[in-house]
């Protein structure tokens, strides 16, 4: 088939779908897609309290609604020997020296937790908030795509490349921070560009620059590019200042009940994350792992080369590289960004901004080729091939990464933890006493037991918990994972007696003390 025949047969389809009825087709099938990808979603998520950070969250968002802030430690009484300060303490809390314990996470998404579950549960409330976090970033990328001057077809595309970004569903299938960081940090961006037209918008845009830095106060750097957006209008300023003051005071006065610091955060001291030597490592691991997750990306530099000639508005083109390059700064000396392709989910904020830029990069390519071709040439399909290309091989090197690393599986795999509490409540007496460290916070959110932080013990003040625990009639168990007993070495220097396995939970492992005295060989 000759090019001028292609040709007369892609302009066709394009009139069949611009008229009504076929507006009306693709509009179908557009919500059909989206109705099943948040069917997907519901079905694969799994925001439970389990590890240190989902459990932080949720052990917060537990506190709030029973109208506190801070936890109070359960200590095992009569231990002869003073135990290490985090021995009482579950993951996603830290010590305080009058008994109680403080939040290590920040409360942003715990509050939006606590709101989402008013007349319901906690657990249902925490996955219908990260549902509908992660279905409303999409709709949010998609406003961000249209103020940035694409078609819809095109702010679909970009939808469809962020929806499907391996890291997106990862981090949106748990009860994490990254996808809300995400949301709120573009929502502040839309809203302040859409306060060019509608002033009263910025001071909406600055409360919810507020919740934004209270579910991660780093996502403060999103002041760089609403700031290239407010430009010298005062009176944006005034209101968009005034839309956050009251979440600032907020802000400044929980970090002063909580850590007696009005700037200051839960994760205490953490300049010795952040370095120079960091640098090296955490490129390595944007150039090989931003490729995988947005392989569109080398098209936004194309977008902000071309400048005007592509019809975008040249100023929030501009903010919004400045926030990718802002939130790619900051993280590059973070020393967690160096490790796996998966710690680069700090930098999932700046996602949305990076996506849409590189399909407005691919738009311009694509549009440059086509308007130079003249009737019969083949440069309009060209471009037809180019575009179809681009997005299939996109999505297809998502899919791959998907399905290589199992990321429909991660709510499946976050189930382990509510499965451990309901295995111990149904068969560990109440009165026990658990040993325990990866399920600290997960037991500790279901108020089981008295928990012990087995990591915080030596064989001396292990024997010490057992004798306190045995003049008070308490048996001692322990919910170990495989890590802990492998690589950690619990039985290795850690934990005298003997122990007795008495059940499993797929991979975890409950272990009942039988000898206090006595020795055992470490399971292989």
């Amino acid at each position: 088939m000759s090019a001028a025949k292609l040709n007369q047969l892609t302009r066709c389809a394009t009139e069949l779908c611009s008229g009504r009825r076929g507006r009306a087709v693709v509009g179908l099938f557009v919500l059909a897609v989206f109705l099943g990808y948040a069917w997907l979603v519901w079905n694969k998520m799994g925001a439970y309290a389990g590890g240190s950070d989902s459990s932080g969250y949720a052990n917060n968002a537990k506190l709030m609604l029973a109208g506190k802030l801070l936890a109070e430690q359960r200590p095992l009484e009569g231990v002869a020997v003073p135990l290490p300060e985090f021995a009482y303490v579950p993951l996603g809390f830290r010590p305080r020296a009058d008994g109680l314990m403080t939040p290590t996470y920040p409360l942003g998404l715990s509050a939006l937790f606590a709101f989402a579950s008013v007349g319901g549960s906690l657990d249902r409330g925490m996955a219908v908030a990260m549902w509908s976090m992660l279905l409303g970033s999409l709709a949010i990328a998609y406003l961000l795509a249209r103020q940035l001057g694409l078609e819809r077809g095109w702010a679909l595309a970009a939808v469809a490349v962020l929806a499907a970004c391996p890291l997106v569903l990862h981090m949106g299938l748990q009860a994490m921070s990254d996808v809300p960081a995400m949301l709120w940090t573009t929502l502040a961006i839309v809203l302040v560009w859409a306060s060019r037209e509608r002033r009263w918008l910025a001071g909406l845009a600055g409360g919810v620059v507020a919740v934004a830095v209270f579910i991660r106060p780093s996502n403060a750097l999103v002041l760089l590019p609403a700031g290239i957006v407010l430009g010298l209008d005062w009176r944006r300023w005034l209101l968009f200042g005034l839309g956050g003051l009251p979440g600032a005071l907020l802000w400044l006065h929980t970090n002063q009940v909580l850590f007696g610091r009005y700037v200051t955060t839960g994760y205490g001291e953490v300049d010795s994350l952040f370095g120079w030597a960091n640098v090296v490592p955490a490129l390595a691991n944007y150039a090989w792992g931003l490729p995988q997750l947005i392989p569109l990306a080398p098209f936004a530099v194309v977008a902000l080369l071309v400048g005007r000639r592509s019809g975008m508005p040249r100023l929030l083109a501009l903010s919004l590289a400045a926030w990718v390059a802002a939130v790619l700064g900051f993280y590059v000396f973070y020393w967690f960004t160096t490790e796996s392709w998966w710690y680069l989910r700090f930098l999932l904020p700046a996602f949305p901004a990076l996506v849409v830029l590189s399909i407005a990069g691919l738009r311009w390519t694509a549009g440059s080729l086509r308007g130079a071709a003249s009737r019969g040439s083949a440069r309009p399909l060209a471009a037809g091939v180019l575009v179809g290309v681009a997005l299939t091989v996109a999505l297809g090197v998502q899919a791959g990464m998907v399905r290589r690393h199992g990321i429909l599986k991660v709510g499946e795999g976050e189930r382990i933890y509510p499965a451990i509490c309901a295995w111990t409540a149904a068969h560990l007496p109440a009165d026990a006493v658990v040993l325990a460290m990866q399920a600290t916070g997960a037991l500790h959110y279901t108020d089981q037991f008295t928990l012990v932080r087995w990591d915080c013990l030596d064989p001396q003040l292990s024997r010490a918990v057992y004798a306190a625990a045995q003049r008070a009639g308490r048996p001692v168990y322990a919910v170990f994972f495989p890590f802990e007993i492998e690589e950690w070495g619990c039985f290795r220097g850690r934990l005298a007696g003997r122990w007795t396995q008495v059940g499993a939970v797929r991979h975890a492992t409950i272990w009942r003390l039988d000898d206090p005295d006595g020795t055992m060989e470490p399971p292989r």
